[in-house]
């Protein structure tokens, strides 16, 4: 931006209505169709408010647009005041725009089976307006999902590392290894690892939280999945539950998606002498370079008002 683009301004911000559309949509084009207004009215507004502040606000980059430092800077301050407004027109009993729209989620299964259906129940009742469109899958391509902007935040079975996200850990699992009461190991408390190593086991698929956190539970016993004689790799709890209670193989599962069979008696839990580590926590995750829509920033702000995540019994 040249000194001649500078034109440094102490009244009030112009069109940041437009420029929180174009930084939460990431597309001139989506931000248009979202306000009524054409492509080259939202990019002059966005040159407007750069010319205005002296500072670029977007990355433009093949049809798609990323916020740069000072429009992340900018974005927040803008959301606030545009939330001003929004309490502004509550507090008169006017419609605000905040209270409606939709939430693009992509959930790995655990999170998805086990946890979302109690939480999307009561986000419902808190937000009535807000419809939550949920994709389910393994931990791998819900961060797949969040990078290509298919969804606006995730649920998953790990930590994202990638330096382009930001994660916090909002309830927590724990792996078990479950039989049946016809299995070989039903009534023992424990197997040793050598055991562990020869007999048919069913794991979840690679790409999946549950079994990465298996993965890491091996490595002190100087183990990994080829050690072991995995006979079955399904994708769902479901899928591994049901393949347990048949008796055929033990299973690792999450605790959390086997609890209602482990208090029955359906399944029964047998610890493995030495593996350690299976404890792990589920987190929610977003797109630091994408500005959140307000619905996603409701839906990200329930979601970490949580209670604290404590290891799962």
């Amino acid at each position: 931006m040249t000194e001649a683009d500078r034109m440094p301004s102490t009244g009030p911000i112009p069109h940041l209505e437009t420029f929180c559309k174009a930084a939460e949509l990431a597309s001139f084009t989506r931000a248009a169709e979202a306000l009524g207004l054409t492509q080259a009215a939202v990019s002059q507004h966005v040159r407007s408010l750069e010319r205005e502040l002296g500072v670029p606000l977007f990355h433009r980059r093949a049809g798609r647009v990323e916020l740069a430092d000072a429009g992340r800077t900018l974005y927040d301050y803008a959301r606030r005041i545009l939330d001003l407004h929004d309490e502004a027109r509550a507090a008169l009993g006017l419609d605000t725009p905040g209270s409606e729209g939709e939430v693009r989620l992509a959930a790995s299964t655990v999170p998805a089976e086990c946890l979302l259906p109690e939480l999307l129940g009561r986000f419902r009742a808190a937000h009535p307006g807000i419809r939550v469109v949920a994709e389910v899958c393994d931990s791998e391509s819900a961060v797949e999902a969040l990078e290509q902007g298919k969804a606006t935040i995730a649920l998953v079975g790990r930590p994202v590392a990638a330096p382009w996200a930001e994660s916090w850990p909002f309830a927590s699992d724990r792996l078990t290894l479950v039989v049946s009461g016809r299995h070989e190991w039903a009534g023992r408390a424990s197997v040793s690892a050598e055991e562990l190593r020869t007999r048919p086991l069913a794991v979840r698929e690679p790409g999946s939280g549950s079994r990465r956190c298996l993965e890491k539970a091996l490595e002190p016993l100087g183990l990994t999945l080829d050690d072991l004689s995995v006979l079955l790799e399904l994708g769902s709890n479901p899928a591994i539950r049901e393949t347990a209670a048949r008796g055929v193989v033990a299973a690792f599962a999450s605790a959390q998606a086997v609890a209602g069979e482990l208090a029955s008696g359906r399944l029964h839990e047998v610890a493995v002498e030495g593996l350690g580590g299976l404890d792990r926590l589920l987190y929610v995750a977003v797109d630091r370079r994408r500005a959140l829509p307000p619905p996603a920033r409701a839906f990200l702000r329930f979601v970490r008002e949580q209670p604290s995540p404590a290891t799962a019994p």
